[in-house]
């Protein structure tokens, strides 16, 4: 059996964490990674109609215009990053992303988004990095220039021990023993 493959058939455990219990522990510790750097998230939130099929995200950050589905690796569940694929294209407003298994210490996302042709771009070295203000944070696949947001031109978004301390800290909370 392949890594994906017994991914796949693990079961997750369910969490609670702020008074809402999540499907699996990953999934708990993404909503403290984005508490912890205050970014708005809203767990399993909105459904949609994908195709004629139903479809409930993880979460939605809409300060960032992202939909973001947990996986325990971007090959676990192929029909599920399809799923949210087919969103990203039919919607063409947001981003989508996959959040691997905070657990496992890579910082690497899928990030996708609408091509503006009904379809998805995609690139899987997306990664949280900080405004060239220090000001809030995004997902983007590589340092880019400038913050629409902040109006800024000259200085590239950046990794930043702002992103890395939260990122430890949820990936080692211990639920219930706070």
């Amino acid at each position: 059996m392949t890594r994906e493959e017994a991914l796949r058939h693990m079961k997750a455990l369910p969490t609670e964490y702020d008074g809402i219990l999540y499907r699996s522990r990953t999934e708990a510790r993404w909503a403290v990674f984005f508490d912890q750097l205050e970014i708005k998230h809203l767990y399993e939130d909105q459904g949609f109609a994908v195709d004629g099929i139903g479809y409930l995200p993880d979460f939605l950050l809409p300060s960032q215009a992202i939909i973001a589905e947990v996986k325990p690796s971007f090959d676990a569940d192929p029909e599920g990053v399809q799923k949210l694929r087919n969103l990203i294209a039919a919607r063409g407003m947001e981003r989508g992303v996959v959040l691997p298994a905070i657990e496992s210490g890579d910082m690497h996302l899928l990030l996708m988004g609408p091509d503006g042709h009904g379809e998805t771009w995609e690139d899987d070295r997306g990664t949280w990095l900080m405004c060239p203000d220090g000001y809030h944070f995004d997902i983007q696949p590589y340092p880019e220039r400038g913050c629409k947001n902040c109006r800024t031109g000259n200085d590239c978004w950046y990794d930043a021990e702002e992103i890395r301390r939260p990122y430890a800290f949820a990936r080692n909370y211990r639920f219930g023993r706070q």
